[in-house]
């Protein structure tokens, strides 16, 4: 369906998507901007609404008006498209420069798959708050072909307008589960066949460390670290050692280049599930 213009009941829903509760309720989350809304397109995700110029319509589609979605494919899981007319869109951008496009999407369910979770190479986050490292920790975990991230009840939604920006369309690509991460590693622990690593300051150093082929990669919270709770849960800890003459202060590598060198050095071992 092709709709004409923004009305003043869809700009307040589409607002409203900017808080936690709106996005839960509707199941709907705001993706800005050509590149992500790409992205999504190329996905297997639905998308609710797209809001687009028709400038960016027609170039993407070589139509105009009615025509728009007839018999185009990279349209194939949208179920609306509203054609937005001259300032429309910034009144419903949250970026300081408002885009020609806006997809409003469907949030994906995943129910984990405990079997598959414990074959394969998975990032748990243990409380993890800052919303762009959050989206740069899931961007890392696509480039590195790790397809699911547990993530605890308190870490940042992923879904939030600026973790989905600093994802850069890698948002369609991973996993995303939200649960009780104590019990998760309770389960994965007691059942023995997989390895649950955690980074610490005292942890064996990474690139000396017997790592396995699949495991459990708990990344803490950017000041606290893994909790006293999940700590316990750590089969093998691991550090990442700063070298002679570099700056020593423990706080200095933020969480999220932390995580890159950690699934790089799996990796770079020929690890892949």
């Amino acid at each position: 369906m092709v709709i004409k213009g923004l009305g003043k009941n869809k700009i307040s829903f589409i607002k409203s998507l900017k808080l936690k509760k709106f996005r839960a309720e509707h199941g709907l989350f705001m993706a800005e901007g050509h590149k992500l809304v790409i992205d999504l397109l190329n996905s297997s995700l639905t998308i609710d609404t797209l809001i687009a110029t028709e400038e960016w319509l027609k170039n993407l589609t070589g139509r105009e008006g009615e025509s728009i979605i007839a018999g185009t494919s990279v349209l194939k899981n949208v179920k609306e498209v509203i054609v937005a007319g001259d300032g429309e869109i910034d009144k419903v951008s949250l970026l300081t420069t408002p885009p020609q496009v806006i997809a409003i999407t469907s949030i994906p369910e995943y129910v984990p798959d405990m079997a598959m979770l414990q074959s394969s190479l998975v990032l748990a986050l243990d409380n993890i708050s800052d919303p762009g490292n959050m989206g740069n920790i899931i961007r890392i975990c696509a480039w590195f072909g790790i397809d699911d991230i547990v993530c605890s009840t308190d870490t940042v939604d992923a879904y939030n307008p600026k973790v989905v920006q600093s994802t850069m369309g890698a948002i369609s690509r991973i996993k995303l589960h939200y649960l009780a991460l104590e019990n998760f590693l309770s389960e994965i622990a007691k059942n023995g066949k997989t390895t649950i690593y955690g980074t610490f300051l005292d942890g064996v150093n990474i690139y000396k460390a017997d790592i396995s082929a699949n495991g459990i990669i708990v990344i803490g919270n950017e000041s606290s670290g893994i909790s006293k709770i999940n700590e316990a849960m750590i089969g093998q800890k691991l550090t990442i050692p700063s070298f002679p003459g570099s700056f020593e202060n423990p706080e200095s590598l933020n969480v999220s280049a932390a995580t890159a060198i950690i699934c790089s050095e799996f990796r770079r071992r020929g690890i892949r599930h």
